[in-house]
């Protein structure tokens, strides 16, 4: 799983039949001080997160099309939106 904040949404024109209804999210890992975190990954919002919010994403490509409803070509998907995170060491 990877904490994130959404950066944009992403449009198509066409998309797999599976995607209809849901939103393409921008997510950018971040790090504990929030700053960047590697590449962006692209999402399937499962909660109805926004531009800006911090969100839990699950990278597990089985797990995740299990939980959008079997036979999707989905890698990532956004499972929860966060009002903070609280590391302890």
């Amino acid at each position: 799983m990877v904490i994130g904040r959404i950066v944009d949404r992403l449009v198509a024109t066409r998309k797999h039949p599976a995607y209809v209804g849901h939103k393409l999210l921008v997510v950018q890992p971040v790090n504990r001080d929030s700053s960047p975190a590697g590449d962006q990954i692209v999402a399937v919002d499962m909660v109805d997160a926004g531009p800006g919010d911090l969100v839990l994403v699950a990278s597990e490509g089985k797990w995740t099309r299990q939980r959008t409803g079997g036979d999707v070509p989905v890698r990532s998907a956004i499972v929860a939106v966060l009002a903070g995170v609280d590391y302890e060491i």
